[in-house]
């Protein structure tokens, strides 16, 4: 017959140091859920009563955001472009499937019967809502093509930057260009042209901010009134395209129509990658951040994801 131990047993009954810590982690860890939890709560609470801050629509998975154009006759039909192909969504930006799965979208041109598509050694033209691609043809030097835009007073007249051959023009839907100016830094990456006699040109760049042209592209200055290191994304306003719509790494900002002042119009601190605007519906504006979160605004800019 045994007998237990009854200093073993006292032993057994009492807490380690270890046991103390144990114990000790896991009410901060409770307390730590317990915390965030409320913070999570709050947060929507503040965002649901608070409509200027922004909340996004969706999320892209891409592992670049380029591009963006919304079909010039419905708002809620809008392709998004990226480094293997072209995103289509037809409610808005909330929803996306792929209509092509090949090329470098780093711009995106919506005409009224076809897509523009250019970028790394591309220039393509997508028929029958993006549904049949063909190659363009042309006498470029080269189709490393960072910066495109059609002039919205003449679906012919293209302007694209060929990355160390400079700024061309075509006159004829991208069959034959000639060469404006080599003047414009190797890191544009947006372009838009305001149909003026003769054309007043943004080129959006990585490094050097926003630049502007008054001679159809052939000099260039820094747009000083916009004080931001990188234009990625520019749209315009189909009222007037003299006013331009800049995607910066403070937000989105909007000049007036002579391009002497700009104002913020939403996302402040979101580092815009692209944006654009919907002809069918100018109140619509849709931008992508650099972390693929798609924002969408139904008044102009006032709020957003609403």
């Amino acid at each position: 017959m045994t007998h237990a131990d009854p200093l073993s047993h006292a032993r057994s009954s009492e807490w380690t140091a270890r046991d103390v810590l144990l114990v000790v982690a896991a009410l901060l860890v409770l307390a730590g859920m317990t915390a965030a939890v409320a913070w999570r709560d709050r947060w929507t609470t503040l965002v649901a009563a608070n409509p200027a801050i922004p909340v996004s629509i969706a999320t892209l998975t891409t592992t670049e955001f380029h591009s963006l154009a919304f079909d010039p006759r419905d708002p809620d039909i809008v392709y998004f472009g990226h480094h293997e192909g072209v995103l289509k969504s037809v409610d808005g930006g909330r929803t996306w499937k792929p209509i092509l799965q090949q090329g470098d979208a780093m711009s995106l041109v919506a005409l009224d019967n076809a897509l523009v598509m250019a970028g790394h050694q591309i220039l393509m033209r997508g028929d029958s809502a993006g549904s049949i691609w063909n190659f363009i043809g042309t006498n470029l030097p080269d189709h490393d093509i960072h910066g495109f835009a059609v002039s919205p007073a003449n679906p012919n007249t293209f302007f694209a930057f060929v990355v160390s051959y400079g700024l061309w023009r075509s006159d004829d839907a991208g069959a034959t260009w000639t060469l404006i100016s080599k003047e414009l830094p190797e890191t544009v990456l947006a372009l838009a042209v305001e149909p003026t006699t003769p054309e007043t040109l943004y080129a959006g760049t990585m490094d050097k901010g926003l630049l502007k042209s008054g001679d159809g592209g052939k000099t260039w200055k820094p747009v000083n009134t916009l004080s931001m290191k990188m234009a990625l994304g520019l749209a315009q306003d189909p009222r007037d395209p003299r006013i331009v719509f800049a995607g910066t790494e403070g937000g989105l900002y909007r000049s007036n129509a002579d391009g002497s002042a700009w104002t913020r119009v939403g996302l402040a601190g979101k580092d815009i990658a692209t944006v654009a605007v919907s002809r069918a519906n100018p109140a619509r504006i849709l931008a992508i951040d650099a972390q693929g979160r798609v924002y969408r605004s139904d008044d102009g800019g006032a709020t957003w994801g609403r």
